[in-house]
């Protein structure tokens, strides 16, 4: 059942993690045991916040990292989460997730599944054949509502399906519920 959403989230600032610098001398090279094509293709992450909030940098607040392609959808949905009050971080795509959740090991992933370069279901399979990522739990954004999809992108190790277009409540709804299924601590 979805609920209205109720206005627009808060305008998020945006913090940029310091890291290695790539030749351009900007951005983030993840390296932690990826496939050079994979590291290559990784950005810096992003981390939000919302404006004025008492939410701390601190692992007090969940971190949820966002996986879409549509920066636009990206971005609606990590404003949202900040402004509940999450730590968020964004990626481009699959590769990027990849890294993203190495580094970073996120409390729980929203994550598109179709994307360029690697999608969200190979994606997926990547991190829960990994055994410092497979802990976390894995929500698939899709527009395709047929069972399906639904069934491939569980059968890939996601613990939940969302479809698009979607309220940001059924959304926060998932990640409190999954929140709940995990033990306390760093994931496994």
């Amino acid at each position: 059942m979805s609920q209205p959403s109720r206005g627009s989230p808060a305008r998020a600032g945006v913090l940029h993690e310091s890291a290695t610098s790539t030749a351009e001398g900007r951005g983030k090279t993840f390296s932690d045991d990826l496939p050079a094509s994979i590291a290559d293709r990784c950005t810096n992450a992003t981390a939000c916040w919302p404006e004025g909030s008492n939410v701390s940098q601190s692992r007090e607040a969940p971190l949820i990292l966002v996986v879409d392609d549509i920066e636009d959808a990206r971005e609606m949905c990590a404003q949202f989460l900040a402004h509940s009050h999450y730590r968020v971080a964004t990626a481009d795509d699959g590769l990027e997730a990849l890294a993203s959740a190495r580094n970073l090991l996120p409390d729980v992933i929203v994550m598109d599944l179709s994307m360029p370069w690697l999608d969200g279901l190979e994606a997926t399979r990547h991190l829960k054949s990994d055994e410092r990522t497979r802990g976390i739990p894995v929500i698939a954004l899709t527009a395709l509502s047929h069972g399906d999809v639904q069934k491939m992108a569980i059968d890939a190790g996601c613990a939940a399906v969302v479809v698009k277009p979607y309220s940001p409540l059924v959304l926060e709804e998932e990640i409190r519920r999954l929140l709940g299924q995990r033990p306390a601590g760093p994931p496994v």
